[in-house]
């Protein structure tokens, strides 16, 4: 039995991906996922910014 490593990704694509994109490695198990911005209100008096609940 012949085993071979091989790069999931090449180093190019993964410099190259778009802003707010990513990939999650997790044991055997890779993901590939995106992100939204999220907005953040601009008073900075703010001390606590509480989490937006999508639900």
């Amino acid at each position: 039995m012949d085993r071979q490593t091989e790069p999931l990704l090449l180093d190019s694509e993964i410099s190259g991906m778009d802003p707010l994109r990513a990939y999650l490695k997790y044991g055997n198990y890779v993901a590939r996922f995106s992100f939204r911005p999220l907005r953040i209100p601009a008073d900075e008096n703010l001390k606590f910014i509480e989490r937006l609940h999508t639900g």
